[in-house]
Order: C-alpha cells, then sequence, then structure tokens
C-alpha cells in the first residue's frame, strides 16, 4: 500500500492511493472494500482538515483521490463540506455523537436542520489493459491537471 498526494508548490491537486492487488473481486470486477474506503477518507479528511474550513471556492470542498492496484484504477470524489470542518475542528465537536438528537438539531420553525456529511463519488474501475480506459484515465487526469493550472496558481 503507498499514498502519495500528488500536487505544485504544497497545494494538494490528488491523492493517490496504490495496492499492490484486490482483496476482494466480484463478478470478476475490484470492489473497495469497507477498511479500503475509510482509509482513503480519512486521508482525504486529513487533507480536507489542513486548509481553511470555509474555502473561498466550492472545488476546495473536493478531494480527488486515485485508487489504483495492478493496472485497474478509479477516480474517487470526496466532498467534505466547510461546515463538516468547521465542527471536526470546534472545540465543542459534536460529530458522531450519539446526543438525542441523533445527528440532528431542531431550528427555529420547528424545521430539523441535518448534519454536514462526507460523500463519495466514483468512476468506474478502468483496466488500463483495454485502450478505451486508458483513453478514460487520461482524461481525467488531463482535466486534473488543467484544473490544477486554472485554480491553484
Amino acid at each position: 500500500m503507498a499514498t502519495a498526494v500528488l500536487g505544485n508548490h504544497g497545494e494538494a491537486v490528488a491523492l493517490l492511493e496504490a495496492k499492490k492487488k484486490f482483496k476482494v473481486i466480484r463478478n470478476g470486477r475490484p470492489v473497495i472494500t469497507d477498511k479500503v474506503l475509510g482509509q482513503m477518507v480519512g486521508e482525504a479528511l486529513a487533507l480536507r482538515l489542513s486548509l481553511p474550513a470555509q474555502p473561498l471556492h466550492d472545488y476546495e470542498e473536493d478531494v480527488v483521490v486515485i485508487a489504483a492496484a495492478r493496472q485497474h484504477m478509479c477516480f474517487l470524489s470526496v466532498h467534505i463540506p466547510g461546515e463538516y470542518v468547521q465542527q471536526a475542528q470546534s472545540p465543542d465537536n459534536h460529530l458522531g455523537s450519539d446526543d438525542e438528537f441523533s445527528g440532528r438539531h431542531n431550528v427555529a420553525g420547528g424545521g430539523v436542520e441535518k448534519e454536514p456529511v462526507i460523500t463519495i463519488s466514483a468512476t468506474d474501475w478502468l483496466n488500463l489493459a483495454e485502450q478505451h480506459s486508458r483513453k478514460i484515465a487520461r482524461e481525467n487526469i488531463t482535466t486534473l491537471v488543467h484544473w490544477q493550472q486554472e485554480h491553484w496558481r
């Protein structure tokens, strides 16, 4: 297992999570186990917590993780909202607590406000032995490079 931060001048563009092999293959397709997903989200959270809680731009709330094993790779976007970071860094942190609100707060007018949550989206696994998958991987990496050049100068 290896993890690397990819970026320029101290600015992270993506995390790279590489494994020697997959522990779980289902229907001929690799599966990210809960343990590995938890590790990747933890690393993304650590990176996100090093940035301002309320970023200047929405895209700064997302951490891209490139997962790879053997000839397969996929791209994950871990969205960690500023509200989540603020609560995690707050001295009276209540994220994940088992209080009477069960993760919700009563707000004026009788409404319910949900806690901020981390969300994850991912591409399908790309098999780099296939030309079509290599093309998709190249397009995603090119997009990351252009995005880095445009936003992280």
